[in-house]
């Protein structure tokens, strides 16, 4: 159900995604922008030209582009691309490592090479374990839920990857990962595998 819609907001280009602020705010996603909206739905700042595809916010925002990771500091000035020391500079997603002992310290950057933990401490993990492309990525429970070019990839908490059948998801393109309550929801290509916080398949929803 709609709720609300915005009109008269800054030129950002087309409409690529939206995530959450620190503060109850929330970064929307241009083509060719970002605009970050406070939670009284009020224009905060307009960053332009830069073309973000994915966003993780907190006491520090990143943005991940073609170009490496761009940080964004509390004062919503946007800082210049890096991407040493990760695999690639063509990063396609970033989600919180959420562990319980350190929570915010770390992220996972999801690259066209493979993932990377970013953070005070971090770890590399090839394309060897994750694939040739992540598209998305989501920390949900104890596993690591990876959307990549070869399919849906899990990451245990013992460091294992293990590509999940194909036949428990429909279609043949995974784009998408998101966790809906208790589940953990994947959008394929034409439909969704919807799976429990385990791992375990549950159903297929297509149309």
């Amino acid at each position: 159900m709609l709720e609300k819609t915005f009109d008269g907001l800054p030129d950002i280009g087309g409409f690529r995604d939206a995530g959450r602020g620190i503060d109850g705010g929330t970064w929307i996603l241009g083509l060719t922008g970002v605009i970050y909206m406070g939670a009284d739905d009020m224009v905060v700042a307009t960053l332009a030209d830069v073309e973000a595809r994915d966003v993780l916010g907190g006491t520090n925002t990143y943005l991940a582009t073609s170009d490496g990771i761009r940080r964004i500091d509390q004062d919503h000035r946007l800082f210049p691309s890096g991407y040493r020391p990760l695999l690639s500079a063509d990063v396609r997603a970033l989600t919180a490592d959420n562990r319980p002992d350190r929570p915010g310290v770390t992220h996972w950057v999801g690259t066209a090479a493979g993932v990377f933990r970013q953070g005070t401490t971090f770890s590399t993990l090839s394309n060897m374990a994750t694939g040739n492309c992540v598209r998305d990525a989501l920390r949900a429970g104890t596993l690591l839920w990876l959307a990549t070019a070869d399919g849906l990839i899990i990451g245990r908490p013992d460091g294992a990857f293990e590509t999940v059948s194909g036949d428990s998801y429909p279609g043949d393109q995974v784009h998408v990962v998101r966790k809906v309550g208790d589940e953990v929801w994947v959008g394929t290509n034409v439909g969704i595998g919807v799976y429990a916080l385990d791992g375990m398949p549950k159903e297929q929803l297509t149309d």
